[in-house]
């Protein structure tokens, strides 16, 4: 039951309606319902998993209290158990298969291989470990309070609106919000909640889901394609994968205001960006400030040498990749973002040195802009290729077959899947991104709707409904969220 379907939309629509009459004394115990139901309409099996990971957080988050002198050894107990059952579900497949090709490479036969194992990855189970660990060391660190009521926890830990994809809540914030018992209607937050799902559902159907069909023939299809084509489906995807998991983010936050809860921010204009280091500020932030808080910095973050500081950066990197999935891929991906911090920081440091003398022209910050830019763009072939090897391919022929003609232009951009039809919805689509993304540099989109004329404010919802669902019949093909995979 995808955030953006029909079937949610009736769901949250009873649920709201429930909570702020019929349930009105009972609002926490109609989410933990709501959200058990939420999660049992993907799989019975992944409640059952998710049941036992919570419980084992509480009871280590229990123990950690009562018996202070061996908090530290429940907490890494928790942890390695949490993380193992991360291991078998995203990387034991893997495994399997790399001890496969290497036994096949040393005997040069099939008949040593070990039989394949088929695991369906559980929706979520990212997301939720993590919440799980960031809990028992926030406890462990006195950062948060052991909560007393396992129904809460559960809630905190489950609250179906962030489940399948975040963001990662850390108990410092969210779990204050468990503690309020009743919350009374408010038009404001009603209808701010409803402008944030409307550009959550524009960024998912009329962009990420009108490029997904594109994206996906060049990519999984390289050699087929020129050099444009392969830029194009480059910069194109750059743009679907944010809309697609920032409109899923828009929409979770979005939601959870009308109930009353605030969920933290998860993107902000992230290729506004005008350094690698600025975009993993902007990117992700739930699971950026985790990797920082509960890796970075415990390994030494910035406060140690320079060749240590690299090594920080580039483990961080590193297991950020492989949490994203057991492929070499996102391992690639998760490196080269480590080696541009590196080159960054080395670069910004000799830059201090020198930096009476330095004047920031509207040129130079341009150019910082776009390398940053293409930079990202670039790294995200590696997160969307069908193989390591494709990445590679795709990258070393972004300048084969180049022709100075328009011909060639639009024959590339036909052989891509485009229609006249479909290149306007594309340009429309992302300018539009553009705007919003810009306005969202400095507030909310929400508040600069807020403060608009009747007339114009009105205008533009018009527009967003129709052009969304315009989209959503005729342009777009439903796609499941990319991050779900994860």
């Amino acid at each position: 039951m995808n955030l953006n379907s029909y079937r949610f939309f009736l769901f949250f629509f009873i649920i709201f309606i429930l909570y702020y009459t019929v349930c009105k004394r009972r609002q926490q115990e109609l989410l933990l319902i709501s959200s058990i139901f939420f999660i049992l309409c993907y799989s019975p099996f992944c409640f059952v998993l998710l049941l036992f990971v919570t419980v084992s957080a509480y009871g280590a988050s229990c123990l950690i209290v009562k018996k202070a002198s061996y908090g530290k050894k429940y907490a890494i107990i928790s942890t390695v158990l949490f993380l193992g059952i991360l291991a078998v579900f995203k990387y034991l497949m893997f495994g399997v298969n790399m001890w496969n090709r290497m036994m096949t490479a040393l005997t040069g036969s099939e008949n040593v291989v070990t039989p394949a194992l088929q695991i369906m990855l559980p929706v979520g189970i990212s997301f939720y470990i993590f919440q799980n660990i960031g809990y028992v060391w926030d406890v462990y660190k006195k950062r948060a309070p052991a909560e007393k009521s396992f129904a809460k926890y559960l809630l905190f830990i489950s609250y179906f609106p962030k489940f399948t994809v975040g963001p990662i809540e850390r108990a410092e914030g969210f779990m204050p919000q468990m503690q309020q018992e009743t919350r009374e209607f408010s038009y404001a937050n009603a209808v701010a909640g409803l402008r944030i799902v409307m550009i959550g559902l524009f960024k998912k159907v009329a962009v990420a889901d009108v490029l997904a069909p594109v994206v996906n023939n060049v990519f999984d299809n390289p050699a087929e394609y020129t050099g444009l084509s392969l830029m194009i489906a480059t910069i194109l995807y750059t743009f679907q994968i944010y809309c697609d998991f920032s409109g899923y983010a828009d929409l979770a936050i979005g939601y959870s205001k009308m109930l009353g809860i605030n969920l933290m921010q998860n993107f902000h204009s992230p290729y506004f960006s005008k350094s690698i280091s600025g975009f993993w500020r902007r990117w992700h932030i739930s699971l950026s400030s985790w990797f920082r808080d509960f890796v970075y910095i415990p390994l030494g973050g910035n406060r140690v040498g320079k060749m240590r500081h690299m090594f920080n950066t580039m483990v961080t990197f590193v297991l950020s990749g492989i949490w994203h999935g057991a492929s070499l891929n996102f391992w690639a991906w998760g490196g080269v973002h480590g080696i541009l911090l590196c080159i960054e920081n080395g670069l910004n440091k000799g830059r201090e040195r020198h930096k009476k003398g330095l004047h920031r022209s509207g040129f130079a910050e341009a150019a910082k802009w776009g390398l940053t830019f293409v930079c990202i763009s670039v790294a995200w072939v590696f997160f969307r290729a069908n193989s390591l090897r494709g990445a590679v391919y795709i990258i070393s022929h972004y300048f084969s077959q180049w022709q100075f003609n328009l011909s060639y232009v639009k024959a590339s951009i036909v052989s891509m899947g485009f229609t006249e039809l479909t290149c306007v919805v594309v340009l429309v689509s992302l300018g539009i991104l553009v705007v919003i993304d810009w306005l969202q540099c400095k507030r909310s989109i929400s508040d600069v709707l807020g403060v608009q004329k009747p007339y114009i404010r009105w205008g533009i919802y018009f527009f967003f409904v129709f052009y969304i669902l315009f989209c959503k019949m005729y342009m777009a093909q439903s796609q499941q969220f990319i991050y779900f995979q994860f």
